[in-house]
């Protein structure tokens, strides 16, 4: 028998719970009013989000209260009593205490998945709201905010059920006609949303949670329908292998209000967030999402959604199986095509090690061209380039010197239009070892390219010719391209020859010993050729300085000529060419280090002959390269010779000047700094008849062909004063043709006043 007094409840009826407190902190006190809660002393248990509250500190049947323990999680009051069992409408929120603190009176809202809309708002300017819902282990939920009145819109901060802050998001009225934000892959349990104003205003909202739209597994080929509601995103899902290529295609797309984009996005196989996506598209009207390589095999994941503004779609969503296939390097051309506008090809091949092959694209349709990209077995991009009806008939790719393995061909349209095009790969074609002084057949079919050899010795000098082009279509241009010994890509070539009906390479000097590489191409179009090639011995010589004519002759249009000549410290000479023919040349001269010291024409125009003054040289062996200028074959004469040294002037006596072909003369007089004399020249007589002598005055020191201090030019008689002289010491006057070099007499007078 007990002495304390106590109080039965036995009606016998089930616990009812009518009101908890909302939002708490770890110490703070839960208040739960309703009815039959403890109807037999000591026999009733309280639970919060699935945790025994041990720390009841006030029952009666109408009300109990307990303290939040540093354990407690958010979720709703269960009171269990011998007559049954009561769980709270709405949970308890167990937040930090700085947010509890700033909650009192603040407005509170349970949201129910995919239950209706609330209109959420009240409170007191600035004041924070709070919003708790339900999960279940994996879900993935959308909750949405719409017609938001709050001046500035509103902060959301997502708590997890132990109370910490996993992410938060802002939305306002202009972010669009509503906010959607994505809470994926959740753990079981209630969470809760603290709602706060950007500004002073107070808050006003629709809110509404709801789950991911399911929609079918996707079959290639077979379009499915999108439709999503406000605030939804839909789900679909596909089957794929690891390196399988496929695409998506979103088309019909109407959205309200109209005009908007929406997001599919690839998840790979495994865990989804909103941020571990493989790829996305986006579009306001249709588009087409290559997936190619796909790296892992199992169930891939598309999500179709409003990014982030939740307005309503419909649409329809397609699986395509890839465009493309393998092409082998038999040379067996194989047409592709694509599905759908905007769908790329995906191609593969396999090459062994230092592989040298030709992709070659034509029949290339499309909205205006494609990009064909190449990667090599790591991934790697390689190279690409672009082709379509602007490039010609067709294009092609060299891939040389290719590592062992598979690579793939990514052909990417540049327009809205639907590709096709036929593919062929094909080893170079491997020609003969070249002769000098015998023509060799090119014979390309589509798409091929030539190889030749030539075997050379360093510093050699040779030439290339191609002649007799033929290319179908007509009138195309082929590409000889030569190759130092060693590794062959396609850019490192060391010369390079381009011409539609014939031309000739010289190669001077050539880098190293060994074989050498010519290739003939199409200049990357890839169409049908013939051709002949010869390799040519250089056409060379030495010239002396004794004023000895060497005549030399090309090969065949467009060879150049080398020349060769000595000269010692400080010489004086002169190179004459004439009976020019082939339109006329240039004239390039090299010093002993290989700098070109100078250069002229020289051709019918321009005389019929050319003389070029090397005054004051630097010991050792100069190189001349005689260049033809026109189309016909290049041929010369060459003479090279010293300054002829007239005599020392004397004031009132006459010099005779004797120019033979290619000569200057020089003479020279002494004076004095600030003396006046005066040069004239008479009795001109040149031949042919009729030409100009030059006369030209050089102070004491270096003579050089542009240091000149004076001069005159006249055909038949002339003079030239030099008053003040401006130093002491021996001047020199030089007599001649203007770089003509025609042979000529006349006198040289030195007077002074």
């Amino acid at each position: 028998m007990s002495a304390t007094p106590f109080v039965i409840d036995d009606t016998g009826a089930r616990p009812t719970i009518l009101q908890v407190t909302p939002v708490v902190a770890v110490g703070s006190t839960v208040t739960v009013t309703g009815m039959h809660l403890d109807p037999i002393t000591g026999d009733t248990a309280v639970q919060m989000g699935g945790l025994d509250m041990l720390l009841v500190s006030s029952l009666t049947d109408n009300q109990l209260q307990y303290t939040v323990p540093n354990n407690a999680v958010s979720g709703h009051v269960a009171v269990d009593t011998p007559y049954g069992t009561a769980i709270s409408a709405t949970p308890v929120a167990v937040l930090p205490s700085s947010i509890v603190s700033e909650a009192n009176g603040a407005p509170t809202g349970y949201l129910a998945t995919n239950g209706n809309a609330i209109n959420f708002g009240g409170g007191a300017a600035g004041q924070i709201g709070i919003l708790t819902f339900d999960a279940h282990q994996g879900d993935n939920l959308e909750f949405e905010l719409s017609n938001v009145t709050t001046a500035g819109g509103v902060q959301v901060q997502l708590y997890s059920p132990s109370g910490v802050e996993v992410e938060s998001f802002a939305c306002n009225a202009n972010a669009g006609p509503s906010c959607d934000q994505y809470f994926w892959n959740l753990a079981a349990g209630t969470y809760s949303m603290v709602v706060v104003p950007s500004g002073s205003g107070t808050l006003g909202f629709t809110a509404q949670l709801q789950s991911d739209v399911i929609g079918p597994a996707l079959t290639a080929g077979t379009p499915v329908a999108v439709n999503m509601g406000m605030g939804q995103v839909e789900r679909f899902t596909f089957s794929a292998t690891a390196g399988q290529t496929v695409s998506l295609e979103l088309s019909g797309l109407s959205t309200t209000p109209a005009g908007q984009s929406i997001h599919a996005v690839v998840f790979a196989p495994g865990t989804i967030t909103t941020t571990n996506y493989l790829t996305v598209l986006t579009t306001s009207g249709s588009g087409v999402l290559n997936l190619t390589n796909l790296p892992a095999s199992g169930t891939y994941t598309v999500v179709v959604d409003t990014g982030g503004i939740g307005f309503p779609v419909t649409a329809q969503l397609t699986l395509l199986p890839g465009a493309g296939g393998t092409v082998t390097d038999n040379g067996v051309s194989q047409s592709y095509s694509a599905t759908i506008a905007g769908q790329n090809g995906y191609l593969s091949f396999t090459a062994n090690a230092g592989d040298n092959l030709e992709l070659e694209l034509s029949d290339v349709i499309a909205a205006s061209t494609v990009e064909v990209q190449i990667y090599n077995p790591s991934g790697t991009q390689v190279a690409s380039y672009i082709c379509g009806a602007t490039t010609g008939p067709s294009c092609d790719l060299l891939l040389w010197n290719l590592a062992a393995g598979m690579y793939s061909a990514v052909v990417v349209p540049a327009g809205s239009g639907m590709f096709g095009f036929t593919a062929q790969l094909q080893p170079d074609v491997i020609g003969p070892t070249l002769t000098p002084g015998t023509p060799a057949t090119v014979n390309l079919g589509m798409g091929q390219v030539e190889r030749f050899t030539f075997s050379a010795i360093a510093g050699q000098t040779i030439a290339l010719n191609l002649a007799g082009v033929s290319t179908t279509p007509s009138g195309r241009i082929l590409n000889v391209g030569v190759y130092a010994p060693g590794a062959v890509t396609p850019n490192n070539y060391y010369s390079l020859l381009t011409t539609s009906s014939s031309g000739t390479l010289n190669l001077p000097n050539l880098p190293a010993s060994g074989t050498y590489t010519v290739v003939v191409d199409t200049n990357g179009i890839g169409l049908p050729a013939t051709a002949q090639l010869t390799l040519l011995p250089a056409v060379t010589g030495s010239v002396t300085s004794n004023g000895a004519s060497q005549s030399y002759s090309a090969t065949t249009p467009g060879q150049n000529v080398y020349l060769s000549f000595t000269a010692n410290a400080g010489d004086n000479l002169e190179l004459e060419l004439s009976d020019v023919t082939a339109g006329g040349v240039e004239v390039q001269i090299y010093n002993p280090s290989g700098t070109q010291v100078t250069s002229y024409t020289c051709g019918a125009t321009l005389g019929p002959s050319c003389d070029q003054y090397l005054f004051n040289l630097v010991a050792g062996t100069y190189s001349v390269v005689v260049v033809s200028g026109g189309t016909g074959t290049l041929g010369f004469t060459a003479q090279l010779q010293p300054d002829v040294i007239g005599p020392a002037l004397t004031p009132g006596v006459p010099a005779t000047v004797n120019l033979g072909m290619g000569q200057v003369e020089r003479f020279s007089f002494s004076a004095t700094a600030g003396q006046t004399v005066a040069l004239g020249l008479s009795g001109v007589s040149t031949t042919p008849s009729g030409q100009s002598l030059y006369v030209v005055v050089f102070v004491p020191g270096t003579v050089t062909t542009t240091n000149y201090y004076g001069f005159f030019i006249t055909s038949s008689s002339g003079s030239l004063n030099l008053p003040s002289l401006p130093s002491s010491g021996t001047y020199t006057v030089i007599v001649d043709t203007g770089g003509i070099g025609f042979p000529a007499t006349a006198q040289l007078i030195l007077t002074t006043p």
